[in-house]
């Protein structure tokens, strides 16, 4: 079964080992020890915003750099390095996941509820909707998989997906550096 779902199941060992890393402090003291680290800091801090387990610590340590550093760069940086992350759960989730859910899907689900599903989803006023969630999703402070993985589900070019992602995680980022500069 691994070898059928290695994507998905590499997904789901991921998350396991994120959230015992998380329920032992070790994602919050890696992302402490991340933000000492200025700029350079700021990149991989930006990476760790796109993630639902470690969002919230990366917020708290670029309201942190607020006082010490340039709120543009580190908004760019950090927008960078989001964007990178999103574009590898895209990639993850288009390429890998998606093919199995398809596999999963017509092994568990009966013929007929497949197709109420697919008709669904192909009702024209549904899909266009899914990339504007997705952008909404990944604006807010909330951690970004689920808006990337409405964009793959809806089909959108990776290219689309990396300007939105840049410039609203820019935006989202230099919010919250520019809090800490004026706390």
């Amino acid at each position: 079964m691994f070898r059928q779902y290695r994507n998905t199941s590499i997904f789901l060992i991921g998350l396991g080992i994120a959230i015992v890393m998380y329920a032992v402090g070790a994602m919050e003291r890696l992302v402490s020890l991340l933000g000492v680290y200025g700029y350079v800091g700021a990149l991989a801090l930006g990476i760790l915003y796109a993630s639902a387990l470690t969002a919230g610590f990366a917020s708290l340590a670029f309201v942190a750099m607020g006082g010490d550093l340039n709120p543009i760069v580190v908004a760019m940086l950090g927008g960078f390095g989001c964007m990178v992350a999103d574009l590898a759960i895209y990639s993850f989730v288009r390429i890998g996941i998606m093919t199995e859910l398809r596999a999963l899907a017509n092994r568990f689900i009966p013929a007929t509820g497949l197709a109420k599903l697919r008709a669904f989803s192909l009702r024209r006023g549904i899909r266009p909707l899914l990339p504007i969630l997705g952008a909404i999703i990944i604006a807010s402070p909330f951690p970004d998989e689920l808006g990337v993985s409405l964009f793959a589900v809806a089909g959108v070019r990776i290219k689309a997906l990396a300007a939105v992602a840049l410039v609203l995680n820019t935006i989202g980022i230099y919010l919250l550096v520019t809090l800490g500069s004026v706390l």
